[in-house]
């Protein structure tokens, strides 16, 4: 490729990345940007202009990322602009650095790019502030990850295999470009790659995902599905009365979250007074009240950021924060160490249903709890004994681009769990709602309350696929590679597996040689088995 060429891939970056990031329901940008770096890797590491090409390619990435955010951000960066360029641009040029790590490992061999990719973001979530930094919102699953980068790889294979070969119309076969002995195994096991990724396309025909939108929500008058009404208690900040707008909302809702770190306690009698206090004005409903509290740990006073679930029928549930922001709360706080539990409650039948429809007098609902930043980790929730019929999320974001992100990841963690999460952000540019079962857009940005009916599922319980094989993905991953890897050198010594005949079939119907051109690339293709 020459070298005015080469620049077209900087303009090419920013283009697709923008795409990829706006465009979250959809994956297609995510695998042309991906086949993109793969076919610009070469020239990046076969030029010799390391500093040149990789400057142009972990700029244009960065571009393509800051705008997106900047955006977003618009807002936030209006009123701090020098701290919020500095933490978009850094943030995006972070991402760039990974996805340009990444793609050293492309041309290694065909499955050893999807590995990759899949383990860097699966290890780069247990960083401190979790998927927060993700390469496009579309991501997020291990197993879909690895899909995205593997349709990667088949399209840069193919269409550099079409872009050198397009020029070539010469008739004398002998002057045609012909593969090498690794070039032609490496096309083979595209080819089959290909079909495996063309059938599980068909196969995942009938199961659309819940965060595509397309599919209608779940109707709460559905008889086979429990009516819940749920809120957000996000009072204005001139005028926090935040007790008093649960005690006007609990006749519309059975379930009321308030924002994170609503209330602040000084010891353990402060806070059970208080929530003798909201148990008498709420006497209706049951009320999620996030707050940072005292405690002690050996002789030593510790604060912590907790929810607690307050009914006057049951016992108080409790969840303290696991994950905390760096430096903003790792200082002042402390991190739990112990994982979301499932509580529940009995929901009474609605006044239109009757006992026959409603299966007796009472519904159990039950539900967990994560704290803001917790679900920007997608091991969250897979310690879970069972499915939650509903999470309870409060959050305090500080920005709108992290309020966004943080959302999004919100109802990818609901999602892959296969329920519904109530988001209540109680950040000035924080954006609030109901995600997950096939919504996944927010009700409101920013501060004031509002109620919703929604529709849970009956016969919950049982944890999804991702939520007991969440680290299975990524073993099989690699095994994948290391059976890709045992074929090739096998094939190289002329060790055929039962499976490589297999795949040897499969790869048939992409393309034959014809005779003349299988004499010219000589007999070591028949001694092994080559077609």
């Amino acid at each position: 490729m020459s070298a005015d060429k080469v620049w077209v891939f900087a303009p090419a970056f920013v283009l697709v990345t923008i795409l990829a990031h706006v465009a979250p329901s959809s994956s297609f940008p995510v695998i042309v940007d991906l086949a993109l770096l793969l076919a610009y890797t070469p020239i990046l590491y076969n030029r010799g202009q390391y500093l040149e090409h990789g400057a142009s390619l972990i700029g244009s990435l960065t571009v393509g990322q800051a705008i997106v955010r900047w955006n977003l951000g618009s807002t936030t960066i209006q009123d701090s602009p020098n701290q919020g360029r500095f933490a978009l641009l850094a943030l995006s040029f972070i991402e760039a650095c990974i996805v340009a790590f990444c793609s050293i490992f492309s041309h290694a061999t065909s499955l050893v790019f999807p590995a990759v990719w899949t383990t860097v973001w699966w290890a780069i979530s247990y960083w401190p502030l979790g998927r927060l930094l993700n390469w496009s919102p579309a991501l997020g699953l291990a197993g879909f990850d690895w899909i995205v980068a593997a349709w990667a790889t088949v399209v840069y294979h193919f269409g550099t295999d079409w872009y050198m070969n397009k020029d070539n119309h010469t008739s004398d076969i002998a002057e045609r470009p012909r593969r090498t002995k690794r070039q032609t195994f490496q096309h083979r096991y595209v080819q089959t790659l290909a079909a495996a990724l063309v059938l599980l396309t068909i196969l995942s025909l009938g199961f659309e995902p819940a965060w595509q939108g397309r599919h209608p929500p779940l109707s709460p008058s559905d008889l086979a599905n429990t009516p819940l009404q749920v809120g957000c208690v996000l009072p204005h900040p001139e005028r926090n009365r935040g007790h008093k707008l649960t005690q006007t909302m609990q006749s519309n809702a059975a379930l009321l979250l308030w924002p994170e770190s609503a209330v602040t306690f000084k010891n353990e009698s402060e806070k059970s007074a208080a929530f003798a206090k909201i148990r008498k004005l709420v006497p209706g409903s049951y009320v999620g009240v996030p707050f940072e509290e005292s405690f002690s740990s050996d002789d030593q006073v510790l604060r912590r950021s907790g929810l607690a679930v307050i009914s006057q029928w049951s016992e108080d549930f409790e969840y303290f924060k696991q994950h905390l922001v760096p430096l903003v709360e790792s200082f002042p706080l402390t991190a739990s160490s112990t994982p979301p539990s499932i509580g529940s409650f009995d929901l009474r039948m609605p006044k239109y249903r009757n006992k026959t429809e409603w299966g007796g007098k009472t519904r159990e609902i039950t539900f967990t709890a994560s704290i803001c930043l917790d679900n920007a980790f997608p091991s969250i929730f897979t310690g879970l004994q069972a499915r939650p019929s509903i999470i309870l999320a409060p959050a305090r974001t500080w920005d709108t681009t992290v309020a966004w992100m943080m959302w999004q990841e919100t109802v990818a963690r609901a999602t892959e769990i296969d329920t519904q999460v109530l988001w209540c952000d109680g950040g000035e540019h924080g954006f609030s709602g109901v995600g997950g079962a096939f919504i996944h857009e927010p009700m409101q940005q920013g501060p004031g309350s509002w109620t919703r009916t929604i529709a849970v599922q009956q016969g919950y319980g049982k944890k999804t696929v991702y939520g007991r094989f969440n680290l299975t993905m990524l073993v099989i991953n690699w095994g994948v590679l290391g059976v890709f890897v045992l074929f090739e050198v096998g094939s190289r010594y002329g060790i055929v597996l039962p499976l490589e005949r297999a795949s040897q079939w499969v790869s048939r119907p992409f393309g034959r040689k014809n005779r003349v051109e299988r004499d010219l690339l000589g007999p070591w293709e028949e001694e092994n088995g080559v077609s």
